[in-house]
């Protein structure tokens, strides 16, 4: 199966960017593409803390980013990135419960790996 999802950030009231106060550093860090654990990795060592891994509910704003209904069930991961054990992200992470099983399964077990 070959599912595309489209969000749009501005409908579901996240920020599409940065707050105006943030510094130039922060900036780029907030909107840089690709790997945010490879850009840490080049600071020092990662490690992941896993805070939680559950299914649950979506939060409010997110069931749209995935094509889901807002009380459907989905595989929750939130996890804190350290960088030589000092905490830089607190992530929050969803998939579809259907697609954690299939296509993201890998995501059910990454425990502390990066």
């Amino acid at each position: 199966m070959n599912a595309r999802m489209r969000f749009d950030g501005g409908q579901a009231g996240w920020r599409e960017t940065p707050r105006p106060g943030c510094t130039i550093d922060q900036r780029d860090w907030l909107t840089r593409g690709g790997s945010l654990t490879a850009h840490l990795a080049r600071l020092g060592r990662v490690s992941v803390r896993v805070t939680r891994e559950s299914v649950d509910c979506p939060w409010f704003d997110e069931h749209a980013a995935v094509a889901a209904s807002p009380r459907a069930p989905m595989w929750v991961r939130e996890v804190i990135l350290s960088v030589d054990g000092t905490p830089y992200v607190a992530a929050h992470s969803i998939a579809p419960l259907a697609a954690s099983k299939g296509v993201w399964q890998a995501m059910r077990r990454l425990r502390t790996r990066p």
